[in-house]
């Protein structure tokens, strides 16, 4: 703990370090801010909470605490250590490499902020908790919508997979697939796969001989395909290569991983040039000729929503694993190639849909947040003058 001593209330419109204007504690009480410092809790604006814990709790090394001092509104320093006068020059300041980088003690106590009067605080901190209250509760509204719509592709998914729509379907008396058309094949996951090889994580690049490898961050779980950036070169040897390297049309499967919201067994498609590496968290799924590639994806991704997959998972030791040999003996019911590519192609339709549709809800989303940090900033920096009567009715920002 670390209180600083004490100091004389500031002037009116006088600027004061945050360090002259609360103290920095281990702890969190009632009335006290936290912030976290790590990324990438900081960067996105969303980790400065008010202490509510009914007495007290420690707070770990990743987190900033600051108690005001009796002149301070803890709403309204809360409200600055969300302004962007305040996270920019933090951000700026933040160090350590890679993608955990920590904002410095000095950002927060040297940092100089508005001190208005008492009241005006008070009165700034209610104005933007109303009006930051109506834009969260929006952007609510659009996530609701966004999972909404990704609720409906599984569902379709589902449905068009097991070929539920058709005219003529009939009971299968398989739980994980009740029905489907008559005349599809019952068969086997395994009777889709040609070869099935896991994955190597190879070693440091030395030369530009290095090739890409395919990590499960680089799935694009809900399109089935692989992210383009951020790429990771692993050094393999020339043979290792030439035998196990992806070609076109190959399906990458998760075998290890996976979390409590995101159970391992992801499957995404390969669609580059051919010659790319997969590391030893994932195997490489060749597809029959009798099968096409792009219905063999999502068949995989709609047993996996359907959770069939989930069956064949095995925990150790805080990682989920999949037990290949079973999930590849559960039972499918499979229609001709050409009823395959159809099925493919209107999924192929359905997504485009839904991704354009969920483009959409995110740009209103990024703009309902960037208004929300325009409009904090404006009133911890006077640029709104909330105690006039007309003040709700602001200028756009």
């Amino acid at each position: 703990m670390d209180d600083i001593g004490e100091f004389s209330p500031p002037r009116q419109g006088e600027q004061r370090p945050i360090s002259e204007l609360s103290g920095h504690y281990s702890y969190v009480g009632a009335g006290d801010i936290a912030y976290a410092k790590v990324t990438p809790c900081f960067e996105n604006g969303k980790g400065v909470a008010f202490g509510d814990v009914g007495g007290e709790a420690f707070a770990t090394t990743e987190v900033t605490v600051l108690r005001p001092r009796p002149w301070i509104d803890p709403r309204f320093l809360g409200w600055v250590l969300q302004s962007t006068v305040f996270r920019e020059p933090a951000i700026a300041s933040m160090t350590g490499a890679g993608g955990l980088r920590r904002v410095p003690e000095s950002a927060a106590r040297d940092f100089l902020i508005p001190t208005p009067p008492a009241e005006e605080q008070r009165q700034i901190a209610d104005y933007l908790d109303h009006e930051t209250a109506e834009i969260d509760a929006f952007i609510a509204d659009l996530q609701t919508l966004r999972a909404g719509l990704e609720a409906r592709w599984r569902s379709v998914l589902i449905e068009t997979v097991q070929g539920c729509g058709g005219p003529d379907v009939v009971a299968t008396g398989v739980n994980v697939w009740p029905r489907a058309p008559r005349g599809w094949r019952r068969t086997r996951v395994k009777s889709t796969v040609l070869a099935s090889s896991n994955g190597s994580w190879g070693s440091e690049p030395t030369d530009s001989t290095a090739v890409r490898c395919i990590r499960v961050a680089d799935f694009d779980k809900l399109r089935g395909s692989i992210h383009t950036h951020s790429p990771t070169d692993r050094q393999y040897d020339r043979a290792v290569v030439e035998r196990m390297s992806l070609r076109p049309g190959d399906l990458i499967l998760e075998k290890s991983g996976g979390g409590p919201t995101s159970p391992v067994g992801n499957v995404v498609r390969y669609a580059g040039s051919g010659g790319d590496m997969y590391s030893n968290f994932v195997a490489r799924v060749q597809v029959t000729p009798h099968v096409s590639s792009e219905y063999a994806l999502r068949l995989h991704q709609a047993l996996y929503a359907a959770g069939v997959t989930a069956r064949s998972v095995k925990q150790t030791t805080g990682i989920q694993n999949l037990d290949e040999s079973a999930y590849f003996d559960e039972p499918i019911f499979l229609p001709s190639r050409q009823e395959q590519v159809q099925i493919a192609s209107s999924l192929s339709t359905e997504r485009t849909a839904v991704d354009e549709a969920t483009a959409d809800i995110d740009a209103a989303i990024a703009l309902a947040n960037e208004r929300r940090a325009a409009l904090i900033t404006a009133a911890v920096t006077g640029q709104i003058d909330v105690t006039t009567k007309g003040s709700r009715e602001h200028a756009d920002l």
